[in-house]
């Protein structure tokens, strides 16, 4: 994960969802979940979502199609139904997530907010592409981000190290074959930035090819 620069909310945003939104809630001042999921008006903006953030999963950090990705609230359904159902339809509670990790998310309030995280509190290794802890965090915050690494399991290796690795796999390909890799990185730090910024800043941006073929 890496911080995740807040969006604002889209133009159309009221007229999609919040009417919408308003007019279900004055008639149930206390819905349950189950009636709130009935009303799915977050699915509005999911558009809107995908593109101002740039079409990457806010707590993988990697690219998905239109169609692997939904709407995650941050503060899930079930914990805001009776007491505050309007985060249901707020946008600053919305989040780009895969389908796989809106899954492992799930109702646990133990995954650390994109948008309020700080650079360096993630780090990976190479080549493995292991997600840790970075260094020199207090122990409360290394717990929590321990705490978000294995409630999303990021590093599960079928669904997610595989996936890193065919990036950068990728990247490493056409670094060989091309002496300016800059347009190549530029693709990269849109496809998977949080891959592009470990290898900016751990300086392993050319010699990750290398790390790659002979591991």
């Amino acid at each position: 994960m890496i911080p995740v620069p807040k969006q604002p909310e889209p133009e159309n945003f009221a007229e999609t969802v919040t009417k919408k939104a308003d007019a279900f809630l004055k008639k149930k001042n206390s819905p349950t979940g189950k009636e709130i999921h009935n009303r799915p008006y977050w699915r509005n903006a999911l558009d809107d979502l995908y593109k101002a953030y740039n079409k990457v999963c806010a707590y993988s950090a990697l690219w998905f199609p239109r169609d692997a990705v939904t709407v995650d609230h941050y503060i899930p359904i079930s914990v805001i139904a009776q007491s505050n159902p309007g985060l249901a339809y707020d946008w600053n509670n919305f989040r780009l997530a895969s389908r796989s990790m809106n899954t492992e998310k799930g109702k646990f309030q133990d995954v650390l907010d994109p948008f309020l995280i700080e650079p360096g509190w993630f780090a990976m290794e190479f080549p493995s592409l292991i997600i840790k802890s970075g260094s020199d965090l207090s122990p409360g915050c290394r717990g929590k981000v321990e705490a978000t690494i294995k409630r999303l399991k990021l590093n599960e290796k079928e669904k997610y190290i595989e996936y890193r690795h065919e990036i950068l796999w990728d990247y490493c390909l056409l670094c060989s074959e091309y002496d300016n890799i800059d347009p190549i990185f530029n693709h990269l730090e849109k496809r998977a930035p949080f891959i592009a910024y470990e290898l900016k800043r751990q300086g392993l941006t050319k010699e990750i090819v290398y790390m790659m073929k002979y591991p």
